[in-house]
């Protein structure tokens, strides 16, 4: 919300510059109306313009800011009372706009209600479809809407001409819109001067349709000196005297139509695309500013691809790493490694694809037609060799008479995918009371054997937080029901597997 009020305001903020600069001391009343209704109404909806940028091929996810783990949240964040939410500084601010919006349209209805208050019990009287209202209070005469309020001992002609020319032209409709829009940028000064700009654009409007000649001019001049000093009545109604000012005057001895007026509206076009581009761009680059549930959601209508990139002999996370996913010769999707060794890459279009992983100072892994279906996650760690190691075990770590792979082919799965190993782990994993209390988080990463039947054996925490935590982990890891095994070479293989579970205390 913050990002998009601040947008808005800049937007509000150039436009009104550009306006000044362009138009505002021409006499093309009209087309200085739409300019302004335009640039308040484009202000108001640009951060809600989104733009999609063909083309792209390359998607870098951000490092260090991934959230691609079983997250595991404690019974505290429901039970305790004692747990308190701290409201941040958006949260404040978010508060306080709401507030002075509802303030705001409050103060525009009950406006609206003084207005029609003076109606009840008038003379009334209709012509041309308009409601004149004759009262005795002492003020201005003004309209809104279909309805002209004047006073008894104040019916000049040229007045009523004046108000005419406002309902005519439906300016009441202009006043309600930029109303709700002060509204909702209350905070803007720059709506309000483009407020007052309308409302002058009103008048220069109404008075140039009520003066038919040029003999009119004077006497006109001298009935907006005669009402100077009456007093306004609402700042939602157009009224007589408003803006009683030099500039309405030598806007009324302006003959000559300025010219450039088509030239001047080409060179805020610009202006418009530099807006568009400037929420393009902060759209792209906005943070994702909603947390993940405890169960990892693939886009809705894309595949995912996430997992850890590990140092093979010290087991260590590697950060930093390239992940490429190639297809046809092209390099089409990559991001880097996080510290803990993480990586994901989101809105992958459905397909086959070729992985690559390198990183400066270790052998370069390569993993041929890796499946990516549509709305799923697919899991792939990464064991890589450091080129400096004197010795290079194999692909393969040799248990008894078996050996167990570390990467194959085609991996291991939890039966029915991704997201149902993490929900199986989400229901049955128990936060320990000793880490509530201690409030520990943090990841714990468990290693295990997927064996040829499926079944899990060789669990073991190859980084923990934790001596309870750790043990609930591995705990129920061994008790995860029978996965589909890997195979390697067209063969069923032993294939050991790595999972972060997150544990998040709030």
């Amino acid at each position: 919300m913050v990002t998009n009020l601040i947008l808005t305001f800049v937007a509000t903020m150039v436009l009104y510059f550009a306006y000044k600069l362009l138009f505002r001391n021409s006499n093309r009343f009209q087309l200085n109306r739409i300019v302004l209704l335009t640039i308040s109404i484009f202000a108001f909806a640009l951060p809600f313009i989104r733009i999609s940028i063909e083309g792209q091929q390359f998607q870098e996810m951000p490092s260090f800011k991934q959230e691609m783990d079983v997250i595991f949240y404690s019974d505290a964040m429901i039970e305790a009372p004692v747990e308190t939410k701290t409201l941040s500084i958006t949260d404040i601010i978010s508060y306080l706009y709401i507030i002075g919006v509802v303030l705001f349209l409050m103060k525009f209805v009950y406006n609206i209600f003084k207005i029609y208050k003076i109606k009840a019990g008038k003379k009334i009287e209709k012509i041309d479809n308009v409601n004149f209202i004759y009262t005795n209070e002492s003020h201005v005469p003004f309209s809104f809407l279909k309805n002209i309020y004047i006073p008894k001992d104040n019916l000049d002609e040229m007045i009523i001409k004046h108000e005419m020319s406002h309902v005519k032209n439906h300016h009441s409709v202009d006043v309600i819109l930029m109303e709700i829009m002060i509204a909702f940028q209350w905070f803007n000064p720059f709506i309000r001067m483009i407020n007052n700009e309308l409302k002058s654009n009103h008048e220069f409007i109404a008075d140039s349709e009520a003066i038919k000649n040029e003999d009119e001019k004077s006497n006109y001049m001298m009935l907006l000196l005669q009402q100077c000093t009456a007093d306004d009545f609402s700042t939602i109604a157009n009224n007589f005297s408003f803006l009683l000012t030099k500039k309405r005057i030598s806007m009324i001895t302006k003959n000559q139509k300025v010219k450039g007026s088509v030239i001047k509206v080409l060179l805020t076009l610009p202006v418009f695309a530099l807006l568009i581009l400037l929420n393009t761009q902060c759209d792209n680059t906005k943070p994702n500013e909603e947390k993940q549930s405890a169960v990892v959601k693939a886009d809705e209508n894309a595949g995912q691809l996430l997992g850890t990139i590990v140092d093979r002999f010290s087991e260590k996370p590697i950060a930093f790493a390239t992940v490429v996913l190639e297809k046809d010769g092209n390099d089409l999707y990559y991001t880097t490694s996080d510290k803990n060794g993480s990586y994901k890459i989101t809105r992958i279009n459905e397909g086959t694809y070729n992985v690559k992983v390198s990183c400066d100072g270790y052998e370069s892994v390569s993993i041929r037609d890796v499946n990516i279906p549509v709305k799923k996650i697919t899991f792939q760690d990464f064991w890589l060799k450091n080129k400096e190691a004197s010795a290079a075990p194999s692909q393969e770590v040799v248990v008894g008479q078996d050996s167990i792979h570390r990467v194959t082919e085609v991996m291991p799965q939890y039966p029915g995918g991704p997201n149902e190993m993490m929900r199986y782990i989400q229901e049955n994993l128990k936060y320990p009371q000793s880490a509530k209390d201690n409030k520990i988080e943090g990841r714990v990463y468990v290693s295990f054997v997927v064996e040829k039947d499926g079944s899990i054996t060789n669990t073991a925490v190859m980084r923990g937080i934790d001596k309870e935590c750790d043990a609930e982990a591995l705990r129920v890891v061994s008790s995860m029901p029978k996965w589909n095994p890997g195979q390697h070479k067209g063969e069923v293989v032993r294939t050991q597997f790595t999972i972060p579970i997150y544990y998040k205390f709030n």
